[in-house]
């Protein structure tokens, strides 16, 4: 049987790419490292030059609205 642990697991975290996701740069944290969550989701919105991104802890869910501009993008 597969024991499910937090271990390997990495803060939640915003990447971007330029070059067609061939790399990914850094962009910020989402979470504490302590806190641990799963099954992000995003969504652009290319129109209002919005980021949402939703996940969740299996006790709460979060939604993140970010600007274009607050990630550098």
């Amino acid at each position: 049987s597969q024991t499910l642990t937090w271990d390997g697991r990495t803060k939640l975290q915003i990447l971007s790419s330029r070059d067609n996701a061939k790399s990914w740069n850094f962009v910020c944290y989402v979470s504490e490292p302590d806190e641990h969550f799963f099954y992000p989701h995003s969504y652009v919105d290319y129109e209002k030059k919005l980021v949402y991104l939703a996940y969740e802890n299996a006790r709460q869910h979060y939604i993140n609205v970010y600007t274009f501009e607050e990630l550098g993008v």
